[in-house]
């Protein structure tokens, strides 16, 4: 795995050659099956996790020859690595794509080449020259989140997710939202899903700011948030590392959160860190959004293929009631 970038424009074919030269340097056989993996980043413990995954289903002893090549969340690092990986004649690519003008003119290239493309956890705007997609179903999760919300605003305001009309209106308790990334397919997604459930509701967002799904930005956001949170609400988070850190921050403040407390958290991701605050009792409900997608995919490929299309991931909610210590350790 690389993860050091070059510090110099002329290492980058230097160092996206190292990227792809991990294919030669075991051997499975002939028949093995190389994926080159366009990995976007290592900036939380949801993207490390999917990682972890990709080594794991893509490893020699299920057919697989993987070679990974880390972007750091950088585009041009990425849409090279898929342009050495088409050179290089793999059988695969997987892309974590990053936002890049680049995506039609390279998938053009994989078609023309032979090279079944399959995205996962984000969509490619402008193209449909990919294999499939496999991935989190974002809005349906905001949804999920909304629900929560609703639900832990008070007992006169609970209500059924699955319903269609007919919601309680909120009686109080207001919401406040931490954003991911500004335009981000994950941020954007949940939030509209979010919003439309809370509108069904009744409810409208108190207040908000972005938070960069990093613990410093959920630390950042939640400062911005301070004096807007006080008294009780319920405060959700588009994911694990913004709920650390906001919580954090609510601390130092003097803000409780919690089972007992003032707020109540709704997070995303449902990774070790936030399912080990619900069975602390600090998040009440986190969101599955598990980068198991990747698995998916690597069970598809082994088993003759990949079905075309899109292979949207079941969505979870985690509450205390249903967090294990079996779960969590899963988790690590």
């Amino acid at each position: 795995m690389l993860k050091d970038r070059p510090v110099i424009s002329n290492s980058l074919s230097l160092y996206l050659l190292f990227a792809v030269i991990c294919f030669s340097l075991t051997g499975c056989g002939k028949n093995c099956i190389r994926i080159g993996f366009a990995q976007s980043g290592h900036e939380s413990d949801w993207r490390t996790l999917s990682q972890d995954y990709a080594e794991e289903a893509f490893s020699k002893e299920k057919g697989f020859l993987l070679s990974v090549s880390d972007a750091d969340n950088y585009p041009p690092y990425q849409t090279e690595a898929v342009r050495e990986f088409i050179a290089s004649g793999c059988d695969r690519i997987l892309i974590d794509p990053l936002p890049s003008e680049e995506w039609g003119e390279i998938l053009a290239e994989a078609e023309v080449a032979g090279i079944p493309v399959i995205l996962i956890n984000r969509h490619i705007k402008g193209t449909d020259k990919y294999a499939a997609w496999y991935g989190p179903d974002y809005e349906a999760e905001g949804r999920a989140a909304g629900g929560e919300a609703v639900r832990l605003s008070g007992p006169d305001a609970s209500i059924d997710p699955g319903e269609g009309s007919g919601r309680a209106a909120l009686s109080g308790a207001p919401v406040y939202v931490i954003k991911g990334t500004p335009g981000s397919e994950a941020g954007e997604g949940r939030l509209k899903g979010l919003e439309e459930t809370l509108g069904e509701a009744g409810i409208e967002v108190a207040a908000s700011a972005a938070g960069d799904f990093t613990i410093d930005g959920g630390k950042a956001a939640a400062k911005e948030l301070t004096d807007d949170m006080t008294g009780n609400g319920v405060l959700v988070c588009m994911n694990d590392n913004m709920a650390l850190g906001a919580m954090s921050v609510l601390r130092d403040a003097g803000i409780s959160f919690g089972e007992g407390g003032a707020l109540k958290i709704v997070s995303f991701n449902a990774q070790y860190s936030g399912l080990k605050a619900v069975l602390d009792g600090e998040i009440a409900s986190d969101i599955e959004s598990g980068p198991e997608a990747v698995l998916r995919a690597a069970e598809d490929m082994a088993s003759g293929g990949v079905e075309n299309g899109e292979h949207p991931n079941e969505v979870r909610v985690y509450t205390r009631d249903n967090v294990t210590k079996d779960l969590l350790e899963g988790r690590r």
